[in-house]
């Protein structure tokens, strides 16, 4: 009933996701009454989706990295496929979209470079009806289950009297009859 309790709560579930979103650490490593909060916030399946979205849709290819180049017996001189020439191994990330999300992905498990946006839409709408059918049994446990009426006694017209009821038709008894001065 506060608003200051209810933005209480809602900072409160939005630092538990941040946590939870698999940037701080892998919801694997969590232990399980709290990683159900990994799995059910949204902020994790809305970075899922949206980092996939930005970054592997599309032919985009991006600048700095090189194929390698295997020999005859197939060693190389990288071993993720691809290398940067003018950048440190930490700083190379891949040439395309998928690349660059494998190379999150080895460090942060929010990040996947398989096509999963229409899973993670389908969450972030569960998550939404979940709330607002929460909200709608609280609202009703909160009313006693009772229906809104509006008010069942009648009101008084401000041009009329209570007490004195006249009649529109001038042969009605109740109608005074013309005035004499």
């Amino acid at each position: 009933s506060s608003p200051v309790l209810g933005l209480l709560f809602f900072i409160q579930a939005w630092f538990l996701g941040l946590l939870m979103n698999g940037f701080m650490m892998p919801p694997e490593d969590i232990i399980w009454p709290i990683r159900i909060f990994a799995y059910a916030l949204p902020l994790r399946w809305q970075i899922q989706g949206s980092t996939y979205i930005l970054w592997a849709m599309g032919d985009h290819t991006y600048g700095g990295t090189e194929r390698c180049v295997f020999n005859a017996t197939g060693e190389g001189e990288c071993s993720q496929g691809f290398f940067c020439p003018d950048a440190p191994p930490t700083s190379c990330y891949g040439e395309t979209g998928e690349e660059i999300l494998d190379s999150f992905a080895a460090n942060y498990s929010c990040f996947t470079s398989e096509n999963t946006v229409a899973l993670c839409m389908l969450y972030i709408l569960l998550f939404a009806l979940v709330c607002k059918l929460v909200y709608a049994l609280a609202l009703s446990a909160v009313r006693g289950g009772k229906m809104v009426k509006p008010p069942t006694t009648p009101r008084a017209s401000p041009t009329t009297s209570p007490s004195v009821s006249r009649s529109a038709d001038p042969s009605s008894p109740a109608h005074p009859g013309p005035r004499r001065v």
